[in-house]
């Protein structure tokens, strides 16, 4: 689904207009990045979690010259999904 879509199903869900639901959708993620960005996580009942996942520098290879490389440290945004959700979709591939 792309955002457009989304705006347009929020829209109809929640009964106000998509310039509404554009302003909710991008509010929704700019609190996740500000929260992420600030190290803290977040927690929504019924979906999931948002959290950063820290990685260590590391050694790696280019794949095409086969050469060592150095992979600097990064954080990373991760989402981990509730039971809830993970019961709503399990079957969703079967």
């Amino acid at each position: 689904m792309k955002k457009q879509e989304m705006v347009r199903r929020v829209a109809s869900e929640a009964g106000c207009t998509q310039d509404q639901a554009l302003k909710a959708i991008d509010s929704f993620v700019w609190i996740i990045t500000d929260s992420l960005e600030n190290d803290r996580s977040i927690l929504i009942q019924g979906l999931g979690g948002f959290s950063l996942s820290k990685r260590k520098a590391r050694r790696g290879h280019n794949p095409a010259t086969r050469e060592a490389i150095h992979i600097a440290a990064m954080s990373t945004a991760k989402f981990k999904p509730s039971a809830d959700l993970k019961r709503k979709v399990k079957n969703v591939w079967l």
